[in-house]
């Protein structure tokens, strides 16, 4: 820019715009980064209820699924088989998620000792929820998405 004259070259125009838009870019992908990974964790755990539930009608009683918090405030799971820990999921500390149960196990029909449960897990910093259902009466493990998700 020369001095003595006014305005701006159309170069700093596009640099300012451009700067703009790669700012903008980089917030709006953090925000699908964190809803893809409240979508891994909810896919994950729904994996990991019907893992349970099938060696639960093959006979292993000891396979069940219990949800937990740690000190550092942290939401997860583990996943015994034969009694001994096989899996550990854990959210980052932001992300909460919700259930009536402490354990989910099933009986060898496959339906879920105790009543249903409707896991909520949600984003504190975008709001993102996903619930995930486990129907008492049939042990089906369902993802609410699309027209089923809630509002």
């Amino acid at each position: 820019m020369k001095i003595g004259k006014q305005g701006m070259l159309l170069l700093e125009v596009a640099c300012a715009v451009s700067i703009v838009m790669l700012l903008s870019g980089a917030v709006y992908m953090s925000a699908n980064v964190r809803k893809a990974n409240v979508d891994s964790f909810a896919r994950r755990m729904c994996s990991d209820i019907r893992y349970v539930r099938m060696r639960n009608i093959y006979g292993d009683d000891t396979a069940k699924i219990k949800f937990q918090t740690d000190s550092k405030g942290h939401c997860g799971y583990t996943l015994y088989k034969e009694g001994v820990l096989e899996k550990e999921e854990k959210l980052p500390g932001d992300v909460r998620f919700t259930s009536t149960l402490g354990t989910l196990d099933f009986t060898l029909a496959g339906t879920l000792k105790g009543s249903g449960d409707t896991i909520r897990i949600t984003d504190a910093v975008t709001g993102y929820t996903k619930v995930v259902t486990v129907v008492p009466f049939s042990g089906r493990t369902l993802i609410r998405e699309g027209i089923y998700a809630y509002e």
